[in-house]
């Protein structure tokens, strides 16, 4: 009876290690590659939205040096519905977070290398720029690193 026993957690083990997706993860529902191979673009922040569709902050790149904050909204399968470039984010913007608040809207969390300064900028739930607000660095080179909708 104990052959039997250690030989089935044996077995059970096997199977175990031999297929790790068995025990550890989920099946892949859908994956999508937005974007092309001459102009990089980059994923910087993601967040579920209200409608069980997806918001993604990132930036693409044109030419070196030439990058350009950007908002994606895509449906619950990762169709793209739209991409935005957001008021006043050209050259040399670090995008960082991205939430949504209680009307539906976004707001973008980055530091703009031009003018030193940590900055916020909300978008309407269809990612039309509502406003933008800049907070300069608190000491030298003080960067905020995070922020939370409250």
């Amino acid at each position: 009876m104990l052959k039997k026993i250690i030989f089935l957690s044996a077995l059970i083990n096997l199977v175990l290690i031999s297929h790790p997706n068995i025990a550890y993860s989920q099946p892949v529902t859908w994956v999508k590659i937005i974007g092309d191979s001459v102009k990089n673009m980059a994923g910087i922040s993601i967040v579920q939205t209200y409608d069980g569709g997806y918001a993604v902050l990132g930036y693409k790149q044109f030419t070196t040096g030439n990058e350009k904050m950007l908002l994606l909204k895509l449906d619950y399968l990762g169709n793209l519905l739209w991409l935005k470039y957001p008021a006043d984010t050209i050259i040399n913007v670090s995008p960082l977070k991205l939430v949504q608040v209680k009307d539906s809207g976004l707001v973008m969390f980055g530091y703009d290398h031009t003018i030193l300064r940590n900055f916020l900028l909300k978008t309407d739930k269809s990612g039309n720029f509502l406003w933008r607000k800049n907070y300069p660095d608190t000491a030298i080179d003080a960067r905020f690193s995070d922020f939370t909708k409250t």
